[in-house]
């Protein structure tokens, strides 16, 4: 039912949402199993319930955002609420408050993601927020001038790109593309228009990247954006696909495509597919300068390259 599988994991250990979850259905333990049992043991089958769909997420699957937490958790926001998203759809125990688990945090929120220094970033309006796990990370808000110098407020959606590590922000009818090792960040190039991604559609409401795809998402339908090819991917039933039958489990919803399969442009040979979008740098790299201009306080880190599948080594502390 849903788009990605963890796959078998030996070490697999339930985390407190689960543990939660399975407690609220089936209630604590009450009895212990340490010593020796005091009468003979019998087995018995039982068969789980199916997990509830969940009525607002598949009567209204528009969100404002998702994202991947660094403890490797998906989440979807709406309005004052999340979900933890799970391989079977929505994880048991939600919808919870936004501002329960993320203090500080406002609802409403336009967009969020997750740089592979662990640090997830939340924007809305004009402002945003750093948090490490679920803990804010210093004093926040912060103007988005300020901290994404060259990013516009109001912003639809933003995702790190695997194809080169970049951020790419997205409004209306265009994208910014956000390189925090280049002083200025935003070349003078930019914005353009998001047609340039082939088959994706403007005024997205959310997006986030899992094993070499990226995944944006409109309204109640879903693009599967193939990060190799450049291209909306090429699946049966075709995209845009079901929100709610692909990523939160209602199995009621329609599971076949949704809406206009023939997404090419009608002149799709006046201009590339990716024009502008794996453009080479201009060696402005600020790595060896120490004014680091417009970007503030950006700092070169030496951990980890592959996390959240970026490949530069540049981390943001703005």
């Amino acid at each position: 039912m849903a788009p990605f599988y963890r796959g078998y994991q030996p070490y697999f250990r339930l985390d407190d949402d689960d543990i939660q979850g399975i407690q609220a259905l089936y209630g604590k333990k009450t009895t212990s199993t340490s010593g020796v049992p005091s009468g003979p043991r019998y087995t018995t089958t039982t068969t789980a319930p199916p997990s509830e769909e969940d009525s607002e997420l598949c009567t209204d699957p528009k969100v404002d955002t998702m994202f991947n937490s660094a403890e490797g958790h998906m989440y979807a926001f709406k309005g004052d609420y999340y979900w933890r998203l799970t391989a079977d759809g929505v994880a048991v125990g939600y919808p919870k408050l936004i501002s329960h688990s993320w203090k500080g945090l406002p609802g409403d929120i336009d967009a969020a993601f997750t740089y592979k220094n662990g640090k997830t970033y939340f924007f809305k309006g004009s402002k945003y927020w750093r948090y490490v796990g679920k803990r804010m990370d210093g004093d926040y808000p912060k103007e988005i001038s300020e901290g994404f110098t060259g990013i516009p407020d109001n912003i639809d959606t933003v995702t790190v790109w695997t194809g080169n590590g970049k951020i790419y922000f997205y409004k209306g009818t265009k994208f910014w593309r956000f390189d925090p090792a280049q002083k200025p960040p935003v070349k003078n190039t930019y914005p353009k228009l998001i047609s340039n991604w082939e088959g994706i559609p403007d005024n997205l409401d959310a997006s986030i990247v899992y094993r070499g795809y990226t995944y944006f998402f409109k309204g109640d339908a879903y693009y599967r954006f193939n990060d190799r090819t450049f291209s909306v991917d090429v699946a049966d039933p075709a995209f845009p696909r079901s929100t709610a039958y692909w990523w939160f489990g209602c199995r009621s919803a329609n599971k076949g495509t949704l809406g206009n399969v023939q997404w090419l442009r009608e002149n799709p040979e006046d201009t590339f597919p990716h024009d502008g979008i794996l453009e080479p740098d201009d060696g402005d790299s600020v790595e060896n300068d120490d004014r680091r201009g417009d970007v503030g306080d950006i700092i070169l880190d030496a951990g980890e390259d592959a996390a959240f599948g970026v490949s530069n080594t540049w981390l943001l502390h703005t």
